[in-house]
């Protein structure tokens, strides 16, 4: 097991320059959206421990011990990661809604669009009322699993 070419990192932001024959160890290479290639068109790679959500290796090369799962991730729930919006219905809404706090500036301008929101009352020991503002909205999944790309 040679450590000349042996690379560590985190390219989940931005994909390294793959050369043919290069290892990877304990690396991140999360990608956005389910079956996007990697190291496309190169030889001899090899990836160990390494964080491969969405990807996929050039045929041929070696995955030993590294995540592979492909994962649908929803807008909703990772806006800073560049995904595709999703509509308010999309796939990965549940079918039960909840209510979530909003500040007072925030209700306001929900009420106004005509979302749904409620206002609560709490009255504590010494009968001091607090208001507390909600909105109702939809439930998403965090992620949902997309069965492995079948070969042709």
């Amino acid at each position: 097991m040679s450590k000349i070419n042996t690379i560590t990192g985190n390219f989940s932001k931005q994909l390294p320059t793959f050369k043919n024959d290069q290892t990877f160890e304990r690396s991140l290479f999360v990608r956005p959206l389910p079956h996007t290639s990697i190291a496309q068109g190169k030889t001899g790679m090899v990836f160990r421990y390494c964080n491969l959500t969405n990807c996929d290796v050039p045929p041929g090369s070696v995955v030993e011990n590294c995540l592979t799962v492909q994962i649908s991730f929803c807008s909703h729930l990772h806006p800073e990661m560049d995904l595709p919006v999703c509509a308010v219905d999309c796939e990965h809404r549940q079918p039960d809604k909840q209510w979530t706090g909003l500040d007072v500036t925030a209700f306001r301008q929900v009420k106004d669009s005509g979302g749904e929101v409620r206002i609560l009352n709490n009255t504590d020991a010494y009968g001091v009322v607090t208001q507390v503002f909600e909105q109702f909205v939809w439930v998403y999944k965090n992620t949902r699993i997309i069965p492995p790309k079948e070969d042709k």
